[in-house]
């Protein structure tokens, strides 16, 4: 059986970690708390104090150091604890048992990652092709579960419908046809045909498991590259980071990365995320009624299906409460 754990998850945009802060991101519906030591590393905690339970996300970072704010517990390097208040004024030994559960934490590609399985198993395997100057880096949350989100971003056959006043102004693609190519042990590969489209082609769609989605498509006769890390984060919510790199002169790329590019490609994403949702809540409240979201399936469900066989060989819906050994 596939194991959701033993993988690592993106949570946070780098840039968002600051010195002497901490942020608290969800991963399988359960709470972490991140922040920077004092060497600048980021460090992930259980977000409950090993002391009473509060949550560490309430305490404030010094000297790259997390206090608790109920009792003053101080956390340091990979949740080790640096000093009791209580335990006459934090002169006396402290106890291994005080230390905060810390997870594997990096931080690479701009994204801070963390690895929610069996330590034993982490290796170092976050690594993708793609080219450091013509690259750029999105994040944002959608209202929708992780599964039905992750379906959806595989099967662009939605977007004339769904996205008909948004993405499909650029795609501009009405009929398409999918052939199921390479299956491994990793994921599988998709390449698409289309009948019509407009200034964007897609010619390859790759899912790499769990929640790896890479598109590969023309524009102007140059390859670009999208790469969709699907994160499991809340119950309801998903959170996606989204990478695009290609071989287009770097200059497109710096004119991308301006903020006034910034704001207008938030608004774009903003308006097509509440396209998505729309949908997917909708989905979503029928399979709560036992209604079933695979019937009638025509041959453009083909990702859809293939996906869904996956997925139904993983431990995926027994993790929510138990994401962390």
């Amino acid at each position: 059986m596939f194991d959701f754990k033993n993988n690592w998850y993106p949570v946070l945009l780098a840039r968002k970690l600051k010195p002497n802060k901490s942020m608290k991101v969800y991963l399988f519906d359960k709470a972490f708390v991140l922040y920077r030591d004092k060497d600048g590393i980021a460090t992930c905690l259980e977000d409950h104090c090993p002391h009473r339970g509060a949550p560490l996300s309430l305490g404030r970072v010094k000297h790259g150091e997390l206090t608790c704010a109920y009792h003053n517990w101080c956390f340091a390097q990979k949740g080790v604890c640096s000093k009791i208040p209580s335990l006459d004024g934090g002169t006396l030994p402290i106890p291994k048992k005080a230390n905060a559960t810390a997870l594997p934490c990096v931080e690479k590609y701009n994204v801070i990652w963390i690895w929610p399985g069996k330590k034993d198993q982490c290796h170092d395997g976050i690594e993708f092709d793609r080219k450091e100057k013509n690259s750029l880096v999105y994040s944002w949350d959608v209202q929708a579960p992780f599964d039905l989100y992750l379906e959806n971003i595989l099967d662009i056959s939605h977007v004339p419908f769904v996205h008909k006043n948004t993405l499909n102004r650029l795609f501009r693609f009405n009929a398409l046809e999918f052939q199921l190519g390479e299956k491994t042990e990793s994921g599988f590969n998709v390449t698409v045909d289309h009948k019509k489209h407009g200034k964007i082609r897609f010619t390859n769609i790759k899912f790499v498991y769990p929640n790896l989605i890479h598109y590969e498509f023309l524009k102007h006769k140059k390859k670009m590259i999208a790469l969709f890390f699907i994160v499991p984060y809340q119950k309801n919510k998903t959170r996606v980071f989204h990478y695009v790199y290609s071989d287009f002169d770097a200059l497109i790329f710096k004119i991308s990365s301006t903020r006034i590019a910034k704001l207008f490609s938030e608004f774009i994403l903003t308006k097509v995320n509440q396209e998505d949702s729309r949908v997917l809540i909708g989905q979503d409240e029928n399979r709560q009624k036992n209604i079933s979201l695979m019937n009638q399936l025509t041959k453009n469900d083909l990702v859809a299906l293939e996906y869904r066989k996956w997925l139904s060989t993983t431990n995926y819906e027994g993790l929510w409460l138990n994401c962390v050994d």
